[in-house]
C-alpha cells in the first residue's frame, strides 16, 4: 500500500468504493476534497493584499494604514510613555520629599536605604531626560541651519570708489545700503585687535566658539530673574549674529548661534575669524567694516589710526549710534577700552594715560561729491558698461583723468571772479 493510499484511508477516502461524491459514510471523494481545499486556500490568499502593489504602498486601499496613520501611532506611543515617565518622576519626587519632611526622631537603616535609592534614581532620571531633551532640541535646531561656508563663498557688497588721476584722492564713493571696503588682517593695527579682544572676548584664543559657563549664567538669570546680562557672546557668536543670522532675541536663535559658532571654529582659524569679523561688523550709519569706519570718522585708513582712535573703534560695535551722538559717553567708552587693554597687559600705564588725554575728534563724512558734474558723468558711464548692481556693490576702483589740484585752482578762480561779474551785472549777451 502506497503512502497516498494510507493518506486516503486516514481521511476516509477509498477509490475502491463508489466514485460518487458522497460515500456511504457521507464523506467526499479524495480528489473532490483536495480540489475544494485548494480553491479555499486560493480564495483566502486573494483576500490578502500584496505589500508590493502600488495600492498598498499609497494607502489607497480601504482599511490599509497609511504613513500618516503610522506616524501618529508612533507619536502617540512616545507621548504616552513620556507622560508616564513624567508622572512616575513626580510621584517619586513627592515620595522623596515626604521622606525628608516626615518628622521622625531618627531614620532607621531601611528608611535611609530607600531614600538613597530614590534620590539616585531621580538624579539619573533627570540626567537621562535632560540629555534626551537636549539631543532632540539640538537636532531640531540643526536641521535648517545655513552653511558656514557662505561666510567666504558669498559675495560681500563693497563700495565703488572714483579717484582723481593720482589714484589717492577719492572724488566719490558709490554704494547702496552698506558702505564697505574690505581689508586684510595684516593692515589692521595690533592695538585695535587687542582692544576688541580685551573688551569683547578675553578668552578668544582659548575657547572653541562659545563660553558654556557664560551661557548657563545668562539662561539662569533669564529664567529665574527675568534679567538679561551682557558679555556672554564671544566674537565668533557676534560674527554669526551679524553676518549669518538676525538680531532677533529668542532662545531658538541663541541656540542656532551657539551651534553655528562651534561649527565656524571647527572650519576657520582664529585669524580668519578675526579678518571676517573686522570686515562684517556694523560701525554706525551705513558703515560696515573697520576700514569704512576709519575713513568716515577719522578721514584716514585703518592702518593709520592712533591708539586713542583704535580704542574708539574697538568700543563702537556695542552701540555705535548711541556713542556717536554723545561725546561724553563716547569718551567714557574709549577710556574703558583703554583701561581694559591695560588690565590685560596689552599696553602699559603711560600709554593708556596718554591715549586717554587725547581729545576726541569725530568727523562724520556724509555723502560728499567732489567735481559733481564730472563724477556723475563717470558714474553714468560705469552703469552703462557694467550695470547698476555692479557699480553699487562690487567694489570697483576707478581712476579718472581729473587733476584734483588744478580742479581746485580753477574752482577757486571762478568763485573769486564770480562776485566781480555779479557787481558788473555781466551777462551772456
Amino acid at each position: 500500500m502506497t503512502k497516498k493510499d494510507i493518506h486516503r484511508r486516514s481521511y476516509g477516502f477509498d477509490n475502491s468504493e463508489q466514485k460518487n461524491p458522497k460515500t456511504p459514510h457521507g464523506r467526499l471523494d479524495y480528489e473532490d476534497w483536495e480540489k475544494q481545499n485548494k480553491d479555499h486556500k486560493k480564495e483566502h490568499r486573494s483576500d490578502k493584499l500584496d505589500k508590493k502593489t502600488p495600492e498598498y504602498r499609497s494607502g489607497s486601499i480601504e482599511n490599509t494604514p497609511n504613513l500618516t496613520t503610522k506616524t501618529f501611532g508612533v507619536l502617540k506611543i512616545i507621548l504616552i510613555n513620556l507622560f508616564n515617565f513624567i508622572a512616575w518622576l513626580l510621584v517619586s519626587l513627592w515620595q522623596l520629599f515626604g521622606l525628608l519632611w516626615k518628622k521622625r526622631p531618627r531614620m532607621n537603616r531601611h528608611t535611609r536605604q530607600i531614600l538613597r535609592q530614590k534620590a539616585g534614581t531621580i538624579i539619573i532620571s533627570f540626567v537621562v531626560f535632560g540629555f534626551l531633551f537636549a539631543t532632540i532640541l539640538v537636532a531640531w535646531a540643526n536641521k535648517d541651519l545655513p552653511d558656514p561656508d557662505q561666510l567666504t563663498d558669498r559675495k560681500v557688497a563693497q563700495s565703488t570708489k572714483i579717484y582723481d588721476r593720482t589714484g589717492e584722492h577719492v572724488l566719490y564713493e558709490v554704494y547702496s545700503d552698506e558702505k564697505r571696503t574690505l581689508v586684510n588682517l595684516e593692515d589692521i593695527p595690533q592695538y585695535l585687535i587687542d582692544g576688541v579682544i580685551a573688551t569683547e572676548d578675553t578668552k578668544f584664543y582659548e575657547h572653541h566658539g562659545v563660553r558654556p559657563l557664560s551661557i548657563l549664567r545668562a539662561v539662569f538669570y533669564g529664567v529665574f530673574t527675568s534679567k538679561q546680562i551682557g558679555g556672554t557672546s564671544t566674537l565668533t557668536q557676534q560674527l554669526v549674529k551679524n553676518a549669518i543670522l538676525t538680531n532677533k532675541r529668542s532662545y531658538v536663535r541663541k541656540l542656532k548661534e551657539v551651534i553655528l559658532s562651534i561649527r565656524l571654529e571647527q572650519k576657520y582659524t582664529k585669524d580668519q575669524i578675526l579678518k571676517i569679523y573686522f570686515n562684517e561688523i556694523p560701525y554706525g550709519s551705513t558703515n560696515y567694516g573697520v576700514e569704512s569706519a576709519a575713513q568716515s570718522y577719522f578721514g584716514k585708513t585703518v592702518k593709520d589710526v592712533t591708539l586713542s582712535e583704535a580704542a574708539i573703534l574697538a568700543g563702537f560695535p556695542k552701540a555705535p549710534s548711541a556713542y556717536l551722538n554723545d561725546t561724553e559717553r563716547l569718551k567714557n567708552r574709549r577710556d574703558f577700552v583703554l583701561e581694559r587693554m591695560f588690565q590685560e597687559d596689552y599696553i602699559n600705564r603711560e600709554e593708556a594715560d596718554n591715549a586717554q588725554a587725547e581729545p576726541i575728534e569725530i568727523k562724520q563724512r556724509f555723502e560728499n561729491i567732489q567735481a559733481p558734474h564730472f563724477v556723475l558723468y563717470v558714474k553714468k558711464q560705469l552703469v552703462d558698461m557694467y550695470g547698476e548692481q555692479a557699480v553699487d556693490s562690487e567694489g570697483l576702483r576707478v581712476i579718472t583723468s581729473l587733476d584734483w589740484e588744478k580742479q581746485q585752482a580753477a574752482q577757486k578762480a571762478v568763485e573769486e571772479n564770480l562776485e566781480n561779474l555779479i557787481e558788473a551785472e555781466a551777462n551772456n549777451t
